[in-house]
């Protein structure tokens, strides 16, 4: 395995040194043309202007008779403009192809003081970001280029998807990744009406009325790209890179292209290719519509509220619990049977007696009269913080009021909780050895990202004297961890439970909390593995 401190070592002698941070340039559309097309090359200094990413496109656009003409295109265009802010990016031909290498020769001995980024097309795996990198590195030396240049992948292949992860963290050159719909539909065979969008058959139906089963029942028409754009940001975040959505093929049908590009933005998409000149302006406008209007953050607001209400009996700092409590309470409303119980944990004595969590009321640490008053309060669940709620210098005395509070009792049949600091800070490890020796129903781990986290809090709890039945329960706080949420939901057969951290989460993925779809995964692992999540 290649030692991590290579990575920021020149792959050839005389290549410029690798990028350690990649730059953040705005690069909210990426406006791609033919450079064999002359009246498109005439048009570049202008539309350079009004955009962040000009990209001289040498792959799909460009017949296979035309590639030379659109290679020489290019390379004419960069050497005779100055893009200003407009950074110059250029896609080449597959790998597989007989003109990639030609493309790569030219570009970087030609023009490579000028080109920021290359995009290359149906990447499947980190081998072919690492075959650019060195070659990228060869030529860079060659042609005595002073900065490297960095590299773009497009995801186009079941295959890349699968490895999303790897290419992202590949290379030091890595600046992004963008998602290709068509090619990528064409992979996964998926049904598709037009390039980037979705499939009118792809749909949820309201649930019949139990009064009138003929009733007619609304439909609507879901995305397609939910999944595989989240997963694909999640790759990017984790690693310090940046994705984009790809193209929307109907040029036409602006208002379309509009509901996309905002819908990749929400979920974290940094930009978006534009095809044509129409679909420039989208752009800023998706972004107004998504944020900066009042009338949105004013709804996301509301939303939350009303769902706090709903919930928590208008406690605002309670966290509500849509798992199995609320199926229950739901059942019985309904004058249904509840079905089923929380599963066992393998080699733990956990009890198979359901314990209602809709309601989890965190208690800063530090705070003596709430951890008493907490005693009296209605909530199914008590959660005493010794993390965020706690200032640096009070966390050895929030451990003490929290661990005493614990033994002193008096909570009746509340389960209680302690969220510990992270065991990469000064305070994490005495907090889990106070806690093993408390014996509370569960420990709450923040920031966790990986099963080895996990895995280290048990051997700690164990060496202690934590009791058999005492769980451990994971917040979900980063894109790292939310790539890592299948190993982390079976780490240990003491771990109960998954806690989005969405406010983190949403903050590192840049995505309005509200709309943070990274919980839908995590769910997803949480209960194929043990059934308990709570957000």
């Amino acid at each position: 395995m290649r030692n991590p401190k290579d990575f920021f070592k020149p792959m050839a002698i005389g290549a410029p040194e690798p990028a350690r941070e990649i730059p953040f340039r705005p690069s909210r559309m990426i406006h791609f043309f033919d450079p064999s097309n002359p009246k498109m090359a005439a048009k570049v200094p202008s539309i350079a202007a009004k955009c962040d990413v000009i990209l001289g496109n040498l792959e799909d656009a460009v017949q296979a008779d035309k590639k030379t003409e659109a290679r020489e295109g290019f390379i004419k265009i960069a050497k005779e403009n100055d893009f200003g802010d407009c950074q110059l990016w250029t896609r080449v031909n597959s790998l597989d192809s007989p003109w990639f290498l030609d493309d790569m020769w030219q570009i970087v001995q030609e023009v490579g003081d000028k080109v920021d980024v290359i995009m290359v097309p149906k990447v499947e795996g980190p081998w072919d970001i690492h075959y650019v990198d060195r070659l990228l590195a060869q030529l860079e030396a060659r042609a005595g280029v002073k900065r490297p240049i960095l590299v773009h992948a497009i995801l186009e292949t079941a295959l890349g998807v699968a490895n999303v992860e790897e290419i992202a963290g590949a290379s030091p050159r890595m600046q992004g990744l963008s998602l290709g719909p068509a090619d990528l539909a064409a992979s996964r065979r998926m049904k598709t009406t037009r390039v980037g969008g979705g499939h009118p058959g792809y749909l949820v139906r309201q649930d019949p009325d139990a009064d009138n089963p003929d009733a007619p029942r609304a439909t609507a028409q879901q995305d397609l790209w939910h999944y595989t754009i989240a997963r694909m940001v999640d790759a990017c975040v984790a690693n310090g890179i940046f994705a984009y959505y790809g193209p929307f093929g109907d040029i036409r049908d602006t208002l379309a292209c509009e509901d996309q590009f905002r819908n990749a933005f929400l979920l974290g998409c940094v930009g978006a290719w534009s095809l044509h000149p129409v679909q420039i302006d989208i752009q800023p406008a998706r972004r107004r519509g998504a944020l900066g209007q009042e009338g949105h953050r004013r709804d996301g607001r509301r939303l939350w509220r009303r769902h706090d209400r709903r919930q928590n009996a208008g406690r605002c700092n309670v966290q509500a619990v849509p798992g199995d409590g609320w199926a229950r309470s739901h059942a019985r409303r309904k004058g249904r049977r509840p079905e089923g119980g929380l599963p066992v944990l393998k080699g733990v004595t956990m009890s198979t007696h359901h314990r209602p969590r809709r309601s989890v009321l965190y208690m800063p640490g530090a705070n003596a009269r709430a951890l008493d008053k907490s005693r009296a309060l209605p909530a199914d669940a008590l959660i005493f913080d010794l993390e965020d709620a706690v200032a640096p210098d009070a966390k050895a005395n929030a451990r003490t009021q929290v661990i005493q509070a614990v033994e002193t009792g008096g909570y009746a049949k509340r389960e209680i909780f302690i969220r510990t600091n992270g065991l990469n800070t000064p305070w994490g490890y005495d907090d889990l050895v106070a806690a093993a020796k408390a014996g509370p129903d569960a420990v709450l781990l923040p920031k966790v990202e990986s099963a080895e986290t996990v895995r280290q809090a048990e051997s700690v709890l164990l060496s202690h004297g934590a009791p058999p039945e005492m769980a451990i329960w994971c917040m979900m706080e980063t894109p790292r961890a939310m790539l890592h949420a299948e190993e982390i939901a079976d780490a240990s057969p003491r771990l109960g439970g998954l806690v989005m951290g969405t406010s983190d989460l949403a903050k590192d993925l840049q995505s309005p909390p509200w709309d943070c779809a990274s919980w839908r995964r995590a769910l997803r692992e949480s209960r194929s593995s043990m059934g308990s999540i709570s957000i």
